[in-house]
């Protein structure tokens, strides 16, 4: 799937969250700022904005090195959980489980 952003991928970007739930094979533009939940390699492909020539050869290569594709699809699905709504729902409930503790007594 071949993602290109002038502005680079970003988590919240509808269309990118879809490929990765999906397990697409992503190849995408490098974003401006890191994202530590995808990295080149592991869960996509970053490739500089503008570089048509990156993109054909990133293209390319999940066409022609099946690992490396079964990698990157495999890793999107297992990325795409940490953004699910049942994932998002126990954070929450964490969240609300830590502040609803009492707060410890002062020692004197």
């Amino acid at each position: 799937l071949l993602m290109p952003y002038e502005d680079g991928a970003s988590l919240r970007r509808g269309t990118l969250m879809a490929g990765l739930a999906n397990g697409c094979a992503i190849v995408t533009t490098t974003p401006q700022a890191p994202l530590p939940e995808l990295q080149h390699g592991r869960e996509v492909l970053f490739v500089a904005p503008g570089d048509v020539e990156g993109m054909t050869r990133a293209v390319l290569s999940l066409a022609q090195e099946p690992e490396l594709r079964a990698t990157l699809q495999h890793n999107a699905r297992q990325c795409s959980r940490h953004f699910g709504w049942d994932e998002i729902a126990r954070r929450h409930l964490d969240a609300y489980a830590a502040r609803s503790q009492p707060a410890p007594l002062p020692v004197s």
